[in-house]
């Protein structure tokens, strides 16, 4: 159920997600958003359950109805002027209360949440996910000369995304988005819980916070180095009622 990758620089971080969103197994929507711009310096993406992700991020969110709404919307008014510290602290809180509100039942509900964004010390993606019926949290820190990356989806879309991060020359916003392309229309043909329609996000890295460091080339091949890689698998989850997934 869904692919959303998010990869990090020292210069830049992107995400990426597929837009099929299913219920009880059959198409709900073709069309719907699963990355989006908390302000002009943070990026969030999810997997899984669309209304346990909402209910861990409403507190940045304006009302939302899964029956007639193919996205959700952020309150800028609330987000504008947020540090990413802030949105994570929020979150982090969000994602422990959820955890505990359903840890006596049987299946924790499948959340995976993604944010990043650049802070004094340089660039971090964080995740909040459910792994085995477990809440966990995983932290990629750019590097120089190195591209991080975390993914929400299978062994396989990964295995495709490496293939394609090997032979490209360059390592760029633009390029980065085409091979996250070129993974969901290879993996969709095969793969029904997911299509070949894509969003993207990103943020570069603001000059006044780093005004001494000079721009490098993020390359795979230069240095033949490659960082951060990790799993996600979603677990398909027990449902009492109708769940939406993303």
């Amino acid at each position: 159920m869904s692919v959303v990758m998010g990869f990090v620089t020292q210069e830049f971080i992107v995400m990426c997600a597929d837009k099929r969103v299913c219920r009880n197994g059959n198409i709900h929507s073709e069309d719907f958003r699963k990355v989006y711009y908390l302000n002009h310096n943070i990026i969030f993406g999810f997997a899984g359950s669309v209304l346990g992700n909402y209910t861990i991020l409403s507190h940045y969110l304006e009302d939302f109805n899964i029956y007639s709404d193919d996205c959700f919307r952020v309150d800028f008014n609330k987000t504008k002027d947020i540090s990413f510290e802030d949105a994570c602290d929020t979150i982090s809180r969000n994602f422990e209360r959820f955890i505990e509100k359903h840890r006596d039942k049987e299946k924790i509900p499948d959340v995976s949440i993604m944010i990043a964004g650049f802070t004094e010390t340089g660039s971090i993606l964080r995740t909040f996910y459910v792994r085995d019926n477990k809440p966990m949290t995983d932290t990629n820190i750019g590097e120089k000369n190195a591209l991080c990356h975390n993914i929400f989806g299978t062994k396989q879309q990964e295995n495709i995304l490496l293939e394609i991060l090997d032979n490209l020359s360059e390592i760029s916003i633009n390029n980065i988005q085409k091979a996250f392309h070129e993974v969901i229309d290879m993996d969709s043909k095969a793969n029904e819980t997911i299509n070949s329609k894509m969003n993207a996000v990103f943020v570069e890295k603001p000059a006044e916070f780093f005004p001494s460091l000079e721009m490098v080339d993020v390359s795979l091949k230069k240095d033949g180095f490659y960082t951060g890689k990790t799993y996600r698998k979603i677990k398909k989850s027990m449902r009492d009622q109708d769940e939406f997934y993303a």
